[in-house]
């Protein structure tokens, strides 16, 4: 069966059909095929002056437990002598539990 209605997506397919939407997007490459870069990333810290290098900071993603995972890291710290500031969010009881300075709200 071809595709004689001028609607596209060659012999057999519906401009429409899931079929022709996917050999569609198939052929967007290199859209389809996207692989991670760090140039773009590194290009832009460099325009922004390397923010990243302008102080340390580590920062914490995930699920569950990073509210426990930076007091624990922070808890490290300043057994090392080290300064720290801690952001985390939400609060549990009071809005100062999100900003602390040294271990100290």
């Amino acid at each position: 069966m071809d595709d004689t209605n001028g609607t596209g997506g060659g012999p057999g397919l519906d401009a429409f059909s899931v079929e022709s939407v996917y050999a569609e997007l198939l052929g967007r490459a290199p859209e389809n095929r996207m692989e991670p870069r760090m140039a773009p990333l590194h290009r832009a810290m460099e325009i922004l002056g390397e923010p990243n290098r302008a102080f340390p900071i580590i920062h914490i993603t995930g699920t569950n437990g990073k509210t426990s995972t930076a007091r624990m890291i922070e808890s490290i710290l300043l057994a090392h002598d080290l300064r720290t500031g801690r952001f985390t969010s939400p609060h549990l009881s009071r809005v100062t539990e999100r900003i602390s300075i040294d271990g100290e709200p």
